[in-house]
């Protein structure tokens, strides 16, 4: 336990949080980290209860700052302050994390220090309320399509962090709840290693201490999956007026040159206003001027691109009919990588972080 730092973020807490922290002392934790985060003064007295344990610090946020910026804010000060850590195990506020629980996670993460831990819950219990069983469903098959992993229970706020990845998790995008699905895919892009750990499904009166945010908190969440599936949209598009195109033209006596110039560029014309629209008004919700000019410079070089790689493949080997579609899609996979970097780091740069 004294190579384990517990962090829990708190909102507006009652008792439960002094139980709480009562629990996790008798446990033996010797540092657990609170965090405030812009509370009402009315709560404002359960802190400096929990506070008057030892070993528990307090750390306070003036205004509400999301769960995304508790967390940060507790993994700075760890970073700072406790460097011989191995990692720290998040936790609610709530009481829906039993000092067992957290415990099993603990002891998970100090016997692999190299991993994230996950406390997974069953969300075939019947004391889960509908909209969490149909919200997780919904969420770990996203998950799975977008990047591969397959986990049990993708928003438990019961996760053991290891110390080695603390700067990492400092850069991940997110304040709110969208941090910690963004720290999933970044640890499933990145190859960390996931373990589960089963923990009971505790719903304290359906869950109505919550103060996740339907629909604004949603949003947040699977924002980190819609780029994706708008590129996807969009370049599905895209190869399919690019082989009608090129089908209507092999008809004619124009040169391959001129039908690959003609199918690219008309086929990334329609795509890209697809593509951009959607970014606009549902990915990065950018609406300004300096966005559309960003996108359509990195659009003229990516169709240069993969028309001077598509043509360039195709004259070299003489491939005709569909496998020109097969060489354009493997072209446009890799500029899609590309691309998701160059719209991120600086086409939506700016509007992004307002929006946040």
């Amino acid at each position: 336990m004294k190579n384990i730092s517990i962090v829990i973020p708190s909102l507006d807490p009652d008792e439960k949080l002094v139980e709480v922290v009562g629990g996790l002392v008798g446990a033996g934790f010797e540092d657990i980290v609170i965090i405030n985060d812009g509370s009402a003064a009315e709560t404002l007295h359960f802190y400096d209860e929990a506070a008057a344990f030892g070993g528990v610090t307090l750390l306070t946020h003036e205004v509400n700052r999301g769960k995304g910026s508790a967390l940060k804010t507790a993994i700075s000060w760890l970073i700072e302050n406790r460097p011989g850590i191995a990692g720290a195990v998040t936790a609610d506020s709530d009481g829906q994390h039993t000092v067992e629980d957290i415990t099993a996670v603990a002891l998970e993460l100090a016997a692999h220090p190299d991993s994230v831990v996950m406390g997974c819950r069953d969300f075939d219990s019947k004391n889960v309320p509908a909209r969490s069983r149909f919200g997780n469903k919904a969420t770990r098959t996203v998950l799975r399509m977008s990047t591969g992993l397959r986990l049990t229970d993708t928003q438990t706020g019961l996760r053991g962090l290891p110390a080695c990845r603390f700067a990492e998790l400092l850069e991940i995008e997110g304040e709110r709840y969208e941090f910690e699905m963004n720290a999933l895919v970044y640890a499933g892009k990145k190859g960390v290693p996931i373990r589960e750990v089963p923990i009971k499904t505790v719903y304290i009166n359906g869950n109505v201490s919550s103060k996740f945010r339907v629909v604004a908190d949603s949003v947040r969440i699977y924002r980190v999956f819609a780029f994706a599936l708008n590129s996807l949209i969009s370049t599905l598009l895209e190869l399919c007026i690019f082989t009608l195109l090129n089908w209507l033209l092999d008809m004619t006596g124009v040169p391959t040159s001129v039908k690959l110039l003609i199918s690219t560029v008309a086929a990334r014309i329609c795509s890209s206003i697809v593509n951009y629209t959607i970014n606009k008004k549902a990915v990065f919700r950018s609406g300004g001027k300096a966005s559309m000019r960003r996108y359509y410079t990195m659009w003229l070089c990516q169709m240069g691109a993969s028309y001077g790689l598509v043509y360039l493949f195709v004259d070299l080997t003489g491939a005709a009919g569909l496998l020109k579609t097969v060489v354009k899609m493997a072209v446009d996979t890799t500029l899609f990588f590309v691309g998701y970097f160059v719209q991120k780091n600086w086409v939506f740069k700016d509007d992004d972080k307002k929006g946040k």
